[in-house]
């Protein structure tokens, strides 16, 4: 009889304490957002930015922005600074829709911040950047440019299109995929695949396969809309094939 009282008794407690935890995991997964920075390299870097304003760090030159994920929240918009202090601004608020920072050049951001609204201390602080940022400024020495050759760049940009494979870790990659139904490698368990950017070309769509000899297929044909590719559990990509 006793030893029923202090198994009960043990069960009660043991309820009492994970009670409390699943709630403060709850309340850090909505205290942040994730957002996804890509630039002209392979990868692209995502981060779990708090939602309250307060900044995260980023570091990192990028090209565009977007919130991957807002984790349950509404209302929530993200901006990028290219300085620790959040002081310079990079590009415009974004949310869920990807922005361009810099007009599609990569450009350096240090630093996010996500929040509902800015405060009013906040709008201040941003107008009081918009009139510094308005100052005429000595104009800098052109710097010599290397010498491109368009018509190469062009054929190289055709001949393959822009992949992106996420899963459920922080990093998402990107890889350049032949447009020719040639496999391309993108070894690593994913959830998610979409057409990052097309370079040009249309009517491709891809297909992702879980063996190198590109045999056994992972989901469905996919463009430049994601899809998921095991409904949402992570499963192994070897390469990826895209054609029209």
């Amino acid at each position: 009889m006793q030893f029923a009282t202090l198994a009960a008794t043990f069960a009660l407690l043991s309820l009492a304490v994970a009670a409390p935890a699943a709630s403060i995991e709850e309340r850090a997964v909505k205290a942040t957002v994730r957002v996804a920075l890509s630039g002209l390299s392979e990868l692209q870097i995502q981060r779990e930015i708090p939602s309250n304003g307060q900044a995260g760090a980023a570091a990192g030159k990028f090209t565009d922005a977007v919130i991957q994920n807002l984790n349950g929240n509404t209302g929530i918009t993200c901006q990028a600074y290219s300085d620790a202090a959040a002081t310079k601004k990079v590009g415009g608020r974004f949310g869920t829709n990807s922005i361009r920072l810099n007009g599609g050049k990569e450009v350096t951001v240090a630093v996010v911040k996500c929040a509902k609204g800015a405060t009013k201390r906040e709008a201040e602080a941003e107008v009081e950047i918009e009139e510094r940022e308005a100052e005429p400024e000595a104009e800098a020495e052109p710097i010599a440019e290397p010498i491109a050759v368009p018509e190469l760049e062009t054929r190289a940009a055709k001949a393959t299109v822009r992949v992106a494979l996420s899963g459920l870790s922080e990093l998402q990659i990107q890889r350049e995929i032949p447009n020719n139904g040639q496999a391309g490698a993108a070894a690593g368990k994913f959830t998610d695949a979409v057409i990052q950017n097309l370079n040009g070309n249309t009517g491709i769509t891809c297909q992702a396969y879980s063996d190198a000899a590109a045999t056994k297929k992972v989901g469905g044909r996919f463009g430049t809309n994601s899809i998921r590719l095991n409904g949402g559990k992570e499963v192994t990509v070897a390469v990826v094939k895209c054609s029209k």
